[in-house]
């Protein structure tokens, strides 16, 4: 059963501290630009027309919070989510919550409940698990059966340490691992009802689903249908890498059908982006990002979502091609 909210929209666009960094690669270690301190990348934020709110990572972009607070004010920007970084040292290398070691598995526990007071600090109540330590690289390297009991164990106990604060499971096929366990859509939805928790949510990423082969509107119905809540991240990619490029710039249809379920559904969520403009000027790539999906919900608008949905469900796609082909003229 399709279930519509009433809702009001409300659009909201936030950003990736990241995509204000050098951004680097395993090419170019040191970066595409110049490294920026914390100041810099949110004064670049507040640049960029139309955002209102930034994701940071904790513990990096959180260590001082009274600093945080005041360039946050200054910039007249909030926190729309707070990341635990449970991968970008080499104690993560054989994985976080699902590591063999218990002192690592305690120490990623820790660190996520960590940043879900720094979250209720911050006023956003939202925290970001990416665990892309977490999978494995050759046949016979994990036990999966063990892998999974922990990922339930210690992401549960997380979202018992404040049921007030929703965590999000973000998925992604691979990178850095040759696969990574919460790898796509269903398996996080898997995950989520099996621990059981209502303060448990799914982060979709549009490279990280094209990756998996998943079409953007399905994965973004299936998680409104299980009720969890939703954060999306916006980029776009070739599907067979994680190219984090400017959002709505390749894949135009897949783009477009996601736009219109969200107007359907009425989603009311943040729409943030999570770009590496590494050869780009990362403030005018999340403008046109922002113009992109802009652009995309005034075509939908033009469209008529209802008009579409009667001919979804007519199921004869040469009139829906049609009518899609004469939307755009």
């Amino acid at each position: 059963m399709i279930i519509y909210r009433k809702s009001k929209r409300n659009v909201r666009f936030a950003a990736g501290l990241w995509i204000f960094s050098s951004c680097l690669d395993r090419f170019c270690t040191k970066g595409y630009r110049e490294e920026t301190t914390l100041e810099r990348r949110i004064e670049l934020a507040s640049k960029v027309k139309d955002l209102s709110g930034i994701e940071v990572g904790h513990p990096g972009e959180t260590k001082d919070l009274d600093e945080l607070k005041r360039l946050l004010r200054t910039h007249k920007l909030v926190v729309a989510m707070v990341a635990s970084d449970v991968y970008s040292t080499p104690k993560w290398a054989l994985g976080s919550f699902s590591s063999p070691k218990k002192e690592i598995r305690d120490e990623a526990i820790r660190l996520t409940k960590e940043a879900m007071d720094v979250s209720v600090e911050l006023g956003c109540r939202r925290v970001s698990l990416w665990l892309g330590q977490d999978g494995f690289d050759y046949p016979f390297q994990v036990n999966y059966l063990k892998a999974w009991d922990r990922l339930v164990e210690g992401i549960g106990e997380c979202a018992d340490h404040n049921r007030k604060v929703t965590l999000f499971l973000e998925y992604k096929l691979k990178e850095p691992r040759t696969h990574c366990f919460l790898s796509d859509v269903g398996k996080c939805l898997m995950l989520a009802r099996e621990i059981g928790r209502e303060n448990l949510g799914i982060t979709i990423d549009v490279g990280h689903a094209l990756m998996a082969q998943e079409n953007l509107a399905e994965s973004f119905a299936l998680v409104h249908r299980s009720k969890r809540p939703l954060h999306l991240h916006f980029n776009d990619a070739y599907r067979y890498w994680d190219d984090d490029m400017i959002a709505g710039s390749i894949h135009f249809w897949e783009y477009l059908e996601l736009m219109t379920w969200l107007e359907r559904l009425k989603y009311d969520g943040w729409y943030s982006l999570d770009m590496y403009p590494y050869r780009e000027d990362p403030v005018k790539a999340c403008e046109q990002s922002i113009r992109n999906l802009k652009w995309y919900a005034e075509l939908v608008k033009r469209m008529g979502v209802d008009r579409v949905f009667e001919l979804i469900e007519s199921r004869s796609i040469e009139d829906i091609i049609e009518f899609l082909r004469e939307s755009m003229r």
